[in-house]
């Protein structure tokens, strides 16, 4: 299961998280940990497992994937 959220949150951050960061980074993070969250029960993943995935902060992890620029 583990590597299916791993996948799931690869994909879904090629998928929806464009742009860089910005003065906004960080609600954006948030708006963006709450769809991927909801899809990620959606497509029969469990909270907790994606969480893992994301190294235990889900909002952090799209911070992150905003300060670098790019999707991955």
């Amino acid at each position: 299961m583990q590597n299916s959220a791993n996948d799931f949150l690869k994909s879904w951050k090629a998928k929806y998280v464009t742009g860089r960061s910005n003065e906004y980074a960080e609600a954006k993070a948030k708006i963006l940990a709450m769809r991927c969250w909801r899809d990620a029960v959606r497509a029969g993943i469990s909270t907790s497992v994606l969480f893992a995935a994301a190294g235990g902060d889900l909002v952090g992890n799209m911070l992150g994937t905003l300060n670098r620029g790019e999707p991955r």
